[in-house]
């Protein structure tokens, strides 16, 4: 099996010694682990303090326990990622002690995350979007920092196509899609803490809709629409509501504002589809 670098170590930058963090880095994509050790090990007396000395052990562990290889079955030659469960767990145990120690920085609770999903652990992941969503609803007059200790000038807006990447990953397995309850428990996080986002209510109703739940789909779907009354996607999944509950009028109204809101895309193709249908 050969180690491999995940996307992680692009990803999770954090203020301190810029030249150590180039140097462990630099190890990392080299695939000379013994030297990152010895980075963090000569890190410095302040290196508690630090959340990238933090990051880059967490990076370490997570690279130490991720393998690539292939995988057969019966649609062919596959490439793979496995992880050594109990050294990741490692880097995961450092991560949420450092989070514990520095909650404003949200690019620890999201690579923290990330670990959840390559692990397949996709309960903890929940538990950590949770976490997230809360301490970011509760604290919204204190400073959120992301990568190279950058300020979140709207930590809401950065932080919500980050969770909705997570979710569109749970949903592309139909058996997520279709029967888990882990998608609308995923909503449900962002609808509590995030009232007035639009995302929540339309993540919920189009697995609604997708369960052929359709009574319920419209009651989150218009939720979303009172939001934002201009979300193409929304309108479309209405049109599909009201055809499903087979009100053709309704279905109508919301096919045809979306064929004539004069954008170019797949969407208004898809209305016409469905006006032509009706």
């Amino acid at each position: 099996m050969i180690k491999i670098m995940p996307l992680l170590i692009v990803t999770l930058l954090a203020s301190g010694d810029g030249s150590k963090f180039t140097r462990f880095n630099n190890a990392i994509m080299e695939h000379r682990f013994d030297e990152a050790e010895k980075i963090i090990k000569n890190w410095g007396k302040n290196k508690t303090a630090d959340p990238q000395f933090h990051i880059c052990l967490f990076n370490l562990h997570m690279n130490k326990a991720r393998s690539s290889g292939i995988s057969v079955n019966s649609q062919g030659v596959n490439p793979s990622v496995t992880y050594d469960k109990k050294e990741a767990h490692r880097g995961i145990a450092i991560l949420k002690k450092a989070i514990k120690k520095f909650p404003r920085h949200f690019e620890m609770r999201y690579g923290l995350i990330w670990a959840y999903f390559e692990l397949k652990e996709f309960n903890n992941a929940l538990s950590e979007v949770k976490s997230s969503f809360k301490y970011l609803s509760k604290h919204k007059n204190e400073t959120i920092y992301w990568n190279n200790n950058e300020v979140l000038k709207s930590p809401e807006s950065f932080i919500f196509p980050i969770a909705q990447g997570y979710f569109r990953t749970l949903v592309q397995e139909k058996r997520f899609l279709l029967h888990s309850n882990m998608p609308i428990k995923f909503a449900d996080i962002m609808i509590k803490y995030f009232p007035k986002n639009k995302i929540g209510y339309t993540n919920k109703g189009s697995v609604l809709l997708i369960r052929n739940k359709t009574k319920r789909a419209l009651k989150y779907l218009k939720m979303a629409h009172n939001l934002d009354k201009d979300d193409l996607i929304i309108i479309m999944n209405l049109g599909m509501v009201y055809k499903d509950l087979n009100n053709k009028a309704m279905a109508k109204k919301y096919f045809t504002k979306i064929v004539n809101s004069g954008e170019k895309s797949q969407i208004v193709e898809a209305a016409k589809r469905e006006l032509g249908k009706l």
